[in-house]
């Protein structure tokens, strides 16, 4: 089973406990308590492969921590709360700023010197979800601004109702598979610097090896492209 961590941010009250709620348990909560911190988990199946999709649910506070070990960020707004969208801009420049305050450009040497302190930046998939679609009446965001601030930040977008549950599984169907493709790149990037270092790198490339194809020693360039192939399958 493969783990998928993801953060989950927005404003207080746009319904992000709700959301999990739904998801988790199949019910809606009409009130809760405003949540500081929590993380939930839940089962996905994507072909042949189970996925355990670890939510930290962290209010409207940035957890920079999951930057380094994170796999996904989904943003919530509440369509019926301005203030709850605009909120959305600021915690990405917060997440912009905490990624490239940990980000590391590694030279040979230093891999060679101390490859497993080595931290990797990866830029962490990102999802939007305007919810409480199913409030008409009360409405101020519409979805055109939703659309354009996903592209705006270049991610995914879906308007979502925990009381409906209309598009719940759905969004997050589609962080569990960013979570996937992100996971591969991972692995790749960390096969390329394990290459660098003829210790580490043997012990990484031997390792790859028995995974992607027993029985067979690979160079770098076919364990990539054996990598690459698995990922695009699952």
């Amino acid at each position: 089973m493969t783990s998928c961590k993801v953060e989950i941010l927005g404003d207080r009250g746009v319904g992000k406990t709700t959301l999990i709620n739904q998801l988790c348990y199949d019910r809606f909560l009409e009130c809760h308590t405003p949540t500081i911190q929590d993380s939930y988990l839940k089962q996905f199946h994507v072909g042949e492969s189970v996925y355990m999709l670890e939510m930290l649910e962290t209010g409207h506070e940035f957890n920079d921590q999951w930057i380094h070990t994170g796999d996904c960020v989904v943003f919530v707004y509440s369509v019926t709360s301005r203030e709850s969208f605009l909120e959305i801009s600021k915690l990405y420049d917060q997440m912009q700023f905490a990624k490239s305050a940990c980000s590391y450009n590694p030279t040979e040497t230093d891999l060679s010197d101390s490859l497993s302190s080595v931290s990797l930046p990866v830029s962490v998939p990102i999802l939007l979800l305007g919810n409480k679609s199913d409030k008409r009446k009360d409405r101020v965001v519409s979805v055109e601004e939703g659309r354009n601030l996903a592209r705006e930040i270049g991610c995914g977008f879906f308007e979502t109702s925990a009381k409906t549950m209309t598009n719940v599984v759905k969004a997050f169907s589609g962080v569990v598979d960013s979570c996937r493709q992100e996971q591969c790149q991972r692995a790749i990037k960390e096969m390329r610097i394990g290459s660098f270092s003829p210790a580490r790198g043997q012990e990484r490339g031997l390792s790859w090896k028995a995974w992607l194809l027993p029985g067979r020693i690979m160079k770098g360039g076919d364990r990539e492209y054996r990598l690459r192939k698995f990922c695009s399958s699952r």
